[in-house]
């Protein structure tokens, strides 16, 4: 009989299990069972282990969550963990209520991390030990940043309602972390030069809200950075990704030069939060869609605070990624797990924003059900109308035409026409979808095969589906925030991903 896991880790509740054979080559380890299924009325798509997985330091008495076997008894003093083929503790008792099976297990010390199976008499598998050397990983040494004359400030840790992984994680790598609930959490004070210090938040499911607004709305109180690892409100369940140095941006940048001998690789991970949000993509797949992005919400009701804002901004960012399903098993996925922490506890500086200016089809002709991105950037005027900043939008996509004196107005705002107009460099013209037209502006210098034009100041997206597919939305939506576009949302923050 196939044994099954009642166990969540980061995706989300219930999914039909297709195995994959965990990737390491340092350690013994059971196959695992990861889902990747589409989401149905009211349900979660999960990816999750066959057996439960906890997170430990070496040399230490742990309790250790077992998987139940159904229709079977456990005996006193029937686990053991074993790795390379020996056995490396004593029997250990496993105790059993109604609501989880665990055992207390002394876990040995180790020098590198090191997967341990639990088994029972029987030598079946019923969980796994992931367990670290008795070291503290680095974190908040005094050194000096590249041109800066001071050391570098210490980062706060807080989490509320995290993940049950995370916390054995965090605890086993040696991570200051603070518990904390929301209510006893103070709003960070600013220093005596107005900046806002580094200071994380990580939320799990329970404390994610039911969008990004919630979380908007809680680092804005709070003056706190958020991560955010689980949410109700993830997309659906993908399918199998690596993750690259090179496909690294934004608040990892910096990781984007490294080489790895072995990229982790995750049999499954969430697809994107499909509401309308402003998003900065820090690591995509090779589909060029976000598997860690900071995103920004801006609704109707925030006209007054959006206008008295001042810099510097906490961040809000979601990672898609199964964490627990790589930490551990890869250097890389725990170094970048710790990068990613420090990354986001940075507050982001100033946001220079930029709106979109209709010059073909006319404002009033925009509908939300056809271009639902478009129309959440108009939708910004009345919020931050004193932006004096524009870049000029020409949608091509559906079947009606540009009346046949656009290329008139379209050449007012070519750059060469007005030499006396220094945009700094940005681009002022943003051309969405595809038509023939395209092929007689001469000027615009266009490429088909490489899918750009040349035309200095000008972006095309040579996307002509209307309305767009949940992935090119997200794909507009980070060129859009790309451009400096405010993307302001027209539904109310219990926005989910079947309003799309």
């Amino acid at each position: 009989m196939r044994l099954r896991l009642t166990i969540f880790l980061a995706l989300g509740a219930l999914a039909t299990c297709l195995p994959v054979q965990a990737q390491t080559s340092q350690t013994e380890s059971p196959p695992r069972h990861d889902a990747a299924g589409s989401r149905a009325s009211g349900e979660l798509p999960v990816v999750r282990p066959l057996v439960p997985v906890t997170f430990a330091r070496g040399g230490r008495r742990v309790e250790v969550l077992l998987l139940s076997l159904r229709g079977g008894r456990l005996m006193e003093k029937e686990v053991v963990l074993t790795a390379f083929g020996r056995t490396w503790s004593e029997p250990a008792d496993v105790i059993q209520t109604s609501a989880v099976t665990k055992s207390l297990v002394v876990v040995p010390a180790v020098r590198v991390p090191t997967v341990f199976s639990v088994v029972d008499r029987g030598r079946n598998v019923v969980g796994e030990v992931v367990v670290y050397p008795d070291r503290d990983v680095a974190w908040n040494q005094e050194t000096k940043q590249p041109g800066q004359d001071e050391p570098a400030r210490k980062i706060a840790l807080h989490a509320t309602a995290a993940p049950q992984w995370f916390t054995e994680w965090a605890a086993a790598v040696g991570l200051p972390v603070r518990s904390i609930s929301v209510t006893e959490l103070s709003p960070t004070p600013v220093d005596a030069g107005g900046e806002l210090p580094p200071v994380l938040l990580v939320v799990g499911r329970a404390a994610a809200g039911q969008g990004p607004g919630d979380l908007q709305t809680l680092a804005e109180e709070k003056r706190v950075n958020v991560l955010v690892l689980e949410a109700s409100w993830f997309g659906p369940v993908a399918g199998k990704t690596a993750v690259e140095p090179r496909r690294m941006q934004a608040g990892l940048a910096e990781m984007a030069s490294q080489q790895w001998p072995e990229p982790p690789e995750f049999a499954a991970h969430a697809s994107p939060h499909g509401g309308i949000v402003n998003r900065w993509a820090w690591m995509t797949d090779r589909d060029g869609l976000p598997l860690v992005e900071e995103v920004r919400w801006v609704d109707t009701d925030r006209r007054s605070r959006e206008q008295q804002r001042t810099p510097p901004e906490p961040r809000v960012i979601v990672s898609y990624l199964p964490w627990p399903e790589r930490l551990g098993r890869s250097e890389s996925a725990d170094s970048l797990l710790v990068a990613l922490l420090k990354a986001a506890a940075q507050p982001r500086r100033e946001l220079h924003w930029r709106m979109a200016e209709m010059t073909w089809p006319p404002e009033t002709e925009i509908l939300a059900a056809e271009r639902p991105v478009l129309a959440a950037a108009l939708q910004a005027w009345p919020v931050m109308r004193d932006i004096p900043s524009r870049i000029h939008v020409l949608d091509l996509r559906g079947s009606k035409e540009p009346p046949l004196g656009m290329t008139r107005e379209l050449r007012k705002i070519e750059p060469e026409d007005n030499p006396t107009v220094d945009d700094g460099g940005r681009n002022e013209l943003l051309i969405l979808g595809d038509d023939k037209l395209l092929d007689e502006w001469k000027w615009l210098d266009l490429n088909r095969p490489k899918k750009r034009v040349g035309r200095r100041g000008a972006v095309w997206l040579e996307d002509d589906t209307l309305p767009p597919s949940a992935a090119q939305q997200v794909r507009l939506m980070m060129k859009f925030t790309e451009l400096g576009i405010p993307l302001v949302c027209t539904t109310t923050k219990k926005e989910t991903n079947n309003e799309r």
